[in-house]
């Protein structure tokens, strides 16, 4: 009985790959047609490049991903997911290693956007290095002033954490983006 049943979607599998052959084959069939009577048309064929993408915020056209945010000092964070003029990115959680923590004397960060200032933002420290582990989240007080976003870590912080934010921008062209950044406090 198995053997019969094997045979018969055996031959299913095999009309089915005949079928979607001669649907490949016709489909070439006429876009060699229609290349050939386009070649003997005296008009050059129409090619269908798209404009050049422009980054340029000064032009009026959106960037294609949300603006960096750094730490005082240059240290930029991690960009992780985010959802931006339309287009989403999911990116893997990132697991870091002891040496690439930053190392803080101050309990009170000051970070700046790049560009855009958002419309509300959140904070929270995760103990350790990696954001996988089912470690309760720490929430850290953050407060938009301009285009800067000062944190404060609570005074008894100390050790390896991953400092994550998120912010959130309202409007035609809002988004939301993820942010991460490994650091040591304290020792």
């Amino acid at each position: 009985m198995l053997r019969i049943l094997s045979l018969i979607v055996l031959i299913f599998s095999l009309t089915a790959c005949d079928a979607i052959g001669d649907f490949f084959a016709d489909e070439t069939t006429n876009d060699q047609a229609s290349q050939a009577q386009n070649s003997t048309s005296s008009e050059a064929p129409e090619i269908n490049n798209p404009p050049p993408i422009n980054n340029d915020p000064i032009a009026g056209i959106e960037p294609s991903q949300p603006p960096a945010l750094s730490l005082e000092g240059g240290i930029v964070m991690d960009l992780g997911s985010y959802c931006w003029s339309g287009m989403c990115a999911d990116m893997m959680t990132p697991i870091y290693e002891e040496s690439e923590a930053n190392s803080l004397s101050d309990n009170t960060l000051t970070l700046t956007f790049a560009q855009t200032r958002p419309s509300s933002i959140t904070a929270y420290v995760h103990p350790g290095l990696n954001l996988m582990t089912r470690i309760a989240d720490i929430p850290v007080d953050a407060v938009l002033d301009g285009d800067s976003v000062t944190i404060t870590l609570p005074e008894d912080l100390t050790g390896m954490y991953v400092l994550v934010v998120t912010a959130i921008w309202d409007g035609d062209a809002g988004g939301d983006a993820f942010y991460s950044l490994p650091i040591s406090i304290g020792g």
